[in-house]
């Protein structure tokens, strides 16, 4: 029921890109890539994430990474306290 499935006007985008310079994938091609990028790149290789076409991640960084950054010390910080 999504509409999507092709990259064209008014269909949903989402879109990773991979960062085929990345340390674990350079030089490699095709399977040989993907197996890379599964076994041992991972989310390390992940330069940009598209969703709904909008960018939620932005050259290796999230959008709300200041925010989850500022809580996670509050939160760290309110425990350490108690």
């Amino acid at each position: 029921g999504l509409n999507a499935g092709e990259i064209a006007v008014g269909k949903r985008a989402d879109i990773v890109v991979v960062d085929t310079d990345h340390v674990s994938l350079c030089g490699r091609d095709g399977a040989q890539a993907l197996d890379s990028y599964v076994f041992v790149a991972g989310r390390s290789a992940v330069r940009d994430v598209m969703v709904g076409g909008r960018f939620v991640v932005s050259k290796y960084r999230h959008a709300a990474q200041d925010a989850a950054e500022r809580e996670y010390r509050d939160a760290s910080l309110r425990i350490l306290r108690d």
